[in-house]
């Protein structure tokens, strides 16, 4: 189980990703990996969603 600083932590991590992926430098990159901030941000609100059900 995760402690609530851990939570929040990635909840603030979840509103960075988000914060980037919308950013104007960040689609001026052009940048299209494997694996992308979507990804993550999905993975990460995953998470915090199965934990919310604790």
């Amino acid at each position: 189980m995760l402690t609530s600083n851990q939570i929040r932590r990635l909840q603030t991590t979840e509103c960075w990703l988000r914060e980037i992926q919308s950013s104007e430098e960040f689609r001026q990159l052009k940048y299209y990996p494997d694996v992308t901030l979507g990804d993550a941000i999905q993975a990460i609100s995953e998470l915090l969603d199965e934990l919310s059900l604790f």
